[in-house]
């Protein structure tokens, strides 16, 4: 019943569809990622989008991942006035699998930064960032 009341309010209030998808960075690559010693290097791969582009998306995936959290957790975001928005949607797998299958290890997902970490080869580097769903890679 909560979940369906937090969607009215969601569907209503919470859409910003320019949070939706952020155009890449001219510069992809961020120039201190060229000046780390090494072969390999540990990076943050930022991303564009979550994969969602419309309202009607944006509500279910909203629904849908609110359910799925753990009973604690949505106790402690209620009591302390917390909503469930874009940022605590999932990074998109699928950009996941395909940096890991340039050879990158993947370290650390964020939904926050609608980002993950990885240790790449500085030789996939530019493989990496010209991928079209990758919004900048910066360094850790």
């Amino acid at each position: 019943m909560w979940s369906m009341m937090l969607l009215v309010i969601l569907s209503t209030a919470g859409f910003d569809p320019a949070r939706l998808y952020r155009k890449p960075d001219a510069d992809k690559i961020d120039a201190r990622c060229y000046q780390i010693i090494g072969d390999q290097i540990i990076v943050w791969v930022y991303f564009t989008d979550k994969g969602i582009f419309e309202q009607t998306s944006y509500n279910w995936a909203l629904l849908i991942n609110e359910q799925a959290m753990s009973r604690p957790s949505e106790s402690r975001r209620h009591r302390r006035g917390g909503v469930y928005d874009f940022d605590d949607l999932p990074v998109v797998e699928n950009y996941i699998d395909e940096i890991v299958a340039t050879g990158a290890t993947l370290r650390w997902e964020s939904a926050w930064l609608n980002a993950a970490s990885f240790i790449i080869d500085k030789k996939i580097l530019e493989k990496i960032a010209g991928l079209k769903f990758v919004y900048k890679v910066v360094p850790v």
